[in-house]
């Protein structure tokens, strides 16, 4: 009976931690289709390779929320290869989704696609009344599901990227980091790639370059060809040679 009962209260004081999140997108994240494509534009390989997964993938059995969220990583792609035009061709594909959503989707599901539109739309044309607005979804989703990974990584990033001035906090980033790298084997390996770049920038921006560098490497056991997350690699790396001059 004593054993039964320790084993309870040590299962009570484990679950918290155990249970500390949940992946509303898990199937999503590890869907073979969707990982080939994220695979392809994460690891900088032609628009010829990247069309051929986006196509399989928006041909399979997809929801309007999970093609809305896709055409998001094709904006930022052509805004990387320098196709900006190409790029907003994908976000007006997003608003066209967004108005013809069902009236049955979550709550949780409209904020989402809201968020990636405006995300996609600044990182495109670097709009600060749109990066604002985007801003604001973050933080609504984050304090309606904060125990959500899309919603805890999509928050830390807000606060890494908005300036200290603005209410940005690399420091608070870390913070809401930690609770998943608790638990990071629980993670799928997109998050985990997003969870290490998170921790890298938010180091960067504290001038932790060393720590800095062993998340970026982290990251890049995943995926290593992102525009945005290897400028900042090169920028955290010429900051390390310079403090050792």
């Amino acid at each position: 009976m004593k054993r039964l009962i320790l084993f309870l209260l040590t299962l009570c004081i484990l679950l918290p931690s155990i249970f500390a999140f949940s992946d509303y997108f898990n199937s999503t994240s590890t869907n073979p289709l969707y990982f080939s494509l994220i695979e392809a534009i994460k690891n900088g390989r032609d628009e010829r390779v990247v069309l051929s997964s986006y196509y399989k993938y928006i041909n399979s059995n997809i929801t309007e929320v999970e093609r809305c969220r896709v055409e998001y990583h094709l904006a930022r792609f052509y805004k990387d290869q320098n196709k900006k035009d190409k790029g907003r061709e994908h976000i007006q594909l997003m608003t066209d989704l967004l108005e013809r959503l069902p009236d049955d989707i979550s709550e949780f599901e409209r904020l989402v696609c809201n968020a990636e539109l405006t995300s996609a739309t600044y990182y495109v044309d670097r709009s600060l009344k749109v990066g604002m607005k985007n801003s604001d979804y973050a933080k609504e989703i984050y304090s309606k599901y904060p125990e959500d990974v899309f919603s805890i990584l999509n928050e830390a990033f807000r606060l890494i990227y908005t300036p200290n001035i603005a209410g940005g906090s690399p420091r608070k980033a870390i913070r809401l980091l930690d609770t998943l790298l608790e638990n990071e084997n629980m993670l799928t390996p997109i998050d985990r790639y997003s969870l290490y770049s998170a921790y890298a920038l938010a180091h960067t921006r504290r001038e932790k370059y060393e720590t800095a560098k062993k998340y970026y490497e982290k990251a890049f056991s995943y995926f290593s060809g992102e525009k945005d997350i290897l400028e900042e690699y090169q920028a955290n790396e010429k900051a390390l040679e310079e403090k050792k001059d």
